[in-house]
């Protein structure tokens, strides 16, 4: 058992041809960690000083060490036939250990190919099956309660404690989230292989936030958790704003089990208090009637994406260099969870021949993967960086691989408003910067 307790075990959810029972749902959080981890590490890249690691001297290679020769037998001491039988064993041994040795090689390559260590934890540990089970049973507990999933993996979550935080880099408040995982597999995980977090206020996802002092490292991602240990993570969220309460989710992949609370603001929006998730107010619904989309996705599962092009501008990243912002307003109908714009549809821009790569726009890059719950009207941001800003761009949205929606764009006109209009979606008012945004005239608006 040694060996299956070993940290050092190819996790099977980093291996390319793991395929996850609950793949929709997994694709969507892991779309959000690595665009959250693409994010926290350009601010951090931008705006934290990075750690050194010390290098280590590398050891000078040791002389090998000589035997003495040993004294030789004497060969007229006689050799009892006791002796003469147990030399006769030996190449016998020899050859034995031989071929075992192949069998396990083999054995050890067998198991490799197939999953490695985890695939022989998976089979030994009783708690496979029924954890599999357990992790299509719908449960729902208030600030703790257990999370299952496959190949014999489970947490027990408590979400502990909400405080307002310092502010970020950017001077933005903050709302600091600390709660614990208990690991009750028989072997060392990730709690991200479990348990999908979220802390949102009026129905929309709050960004991670880039806390001076904070690095990150205790987020679900961070390590993982020996069997039967507990660890305390700490995240940090920019609020949208200082009123309305705060709601946080940790959920399995398969979005069976549910733990959660939500906490509200005193008086002087100095501490929060926790209150019971049924006193969260709902969030603000879209007027479906007055959203005159410019497409929509609709997925075999009955999830519908409504969007539209609100505006393509020209802004300048932080190195001046100038980027081309197209927003984009959207919404879902049909669906029990929070889900992101990129998961549904994707946006391409290309400038003649080539296709342009995708900038962080400062203040607004996390708009990307931020996830909304249905009804709830969303903004997504995206900026791309421009070879010139004389030649045509063509932004194209895109579902399945099927074209939705294309738009034209001359850089030199410097901004489209495409029905530009004040959005209510629940975002903070740095959000709402197209509304005073310079407009053309002149400019032909129909398709």
């Amino acid at each position: 058992m040694g060996l299956l307790n070993n940290d050092n075990y190819i996790d099977p959810f980093k291996g390319a041809d793991y395929i996850d029972p609950g793949k929709n749902a997994e694709k969507l959080s892991s779309n959000v960690d690595r665009e959250h981890a693409q994010r926290e590490a350009y601010e951090q890249q931008r705006y934290a000083k990075q750690q050194q690691t010390p290098q280590r001297t590398p050891t000078p290679p040791q002389e090998p060490r000589h035997t003495p020769q040993q004294a030789l037998v004497n060969r007229q001491t006689p050799i009892s036939r006791t002796t003469r039988t147990r030399k006769s064993r030996i190449p016998i041994i020899i050859i034995a250990i031989a071929v075992l040795t192949i069998i396990a090689m083999n054995l050890v390559g067998t198991i490799v190919s197939h999953g490695g260590l985890d695939s022989i934890a998976d089979r030994l540990d009783p708690n496979t099956e029924k954890y599999e089970q357990l992790s299509e049973q719908k449960t729902i507990n208030e600030t703790s309660g257990n999370l299952y999933s496959y190949g014999g993996m489970a947490l027990t979550v408590t979400i502990k404690n909400m405080e307002v935080g310092p502010t970020d880099i950017n001077g933005q408040p903050t709302v600091k989230v600390t709660y614990g995982c208990r690991n009750l597999s028989r072997r060392a995980i990730y709690p991200n292989a479990v348990a999908d977090s979220i802390v949102t206020q009026n129905g929309i996802e709050l960004r991670k936030a880039v806390v001076t002092g904070y690095n990150g490292n205790l987020d679900l991602a961070s390590k993982k958790i020996k069997s039967g240990e507990t660890s305390e993570k700490v995240s940090y969220h920019v609020l949208s704003d200082m009123q309305t309460p705060i709601a946080m989710q940790v959920s399995n992949f398969r979005h069976k089990n549910l733990v959660r609370s939500a906490f509200a603001f005193d008086g002087s929006n100095e501490t929060l208090t926790r209150i019971d998730y049924s006193d969260v107010p709902e969030a603000p619904k879209v007027d479906k009637a007055a959203f005159v989309e410019d497409g929509r996705v609709e997925e075999l599962n009955g999830t519908i994406l409504h969007f539209r092009l609100d505006s393509l501008e020209i802004q300048q990243n932080d190195e001046d260099e100038p980027l081309m912002v197209a927003r984009i307003s959207w919404y879902l109908e049909n669906t029990s969870t929070y889900e992101t714009f990129s998961y549904h549809a994707s946006v391409n821009a290309r400038q003649g021949t080539e296709t342009l790569d995708q900038d962080y726009l400062y203040g607004d890059d996390s708009s990307l993967i931020l996830r909304a719950q249905a009804d709830v009207l969303a903004t997504s941001i995206y900026a791309y960086e421009l070879d010139d800003e004389r030649t045509s761009v063509k932004l194209t949205i895109e579902g399945d691989d099927t074209v939705l929606f294309e738009k034209d764009f001359e850089p030199s006109s410097g901004v489209v408003p495409e029905k530009l209009r004040t959005l209510d979606h629940g975002r903070p008012w740095s959000d709402d910067q197209f509304a005073s945004t310079r407009l053309s005239s002149n400019r032909d608006m129909s398709r």
